[in-house]
């Protein structure tokens, strides 16, 4: 839940689609903002300052990991 908005510009994968925005570009016009806080949720947990998941043995964390991601990107309203 913490990650699912993560830098979140106010605006609907809708808009940031019609108005050519930079996120759209990167990301594409599919799930633009899910994967955008997806990536910046990976981001973290990739430093080891702010990597919630260090004490866990890599197998572990990368199950998390790959869970979050799913989680994150399901949030997408266009897909429900």
């Amino acid at each position: 839940a913490v990650c699912h908005d993560l830098d979140h510009p106010g605006y609907s994968n809708a808009f940031l689609k019609r108005s050519g925005s930079a996120l759209t570009a990167k990301y594409g016009a599919d799930g633009t903002l899910e994967k955008h806080h997806a990536e910046l949720a990976e981001g973290l947990l990739d430093d080891p300052r702010t990597n919630v998941l260090c004490a866990l043995p890599g197998s572990k964390q990368a199950e998390i990991r790959a869970l979050a991601k799913r989680c994150i990107l399901a949030t997408d309203m266009a897909r429900h």
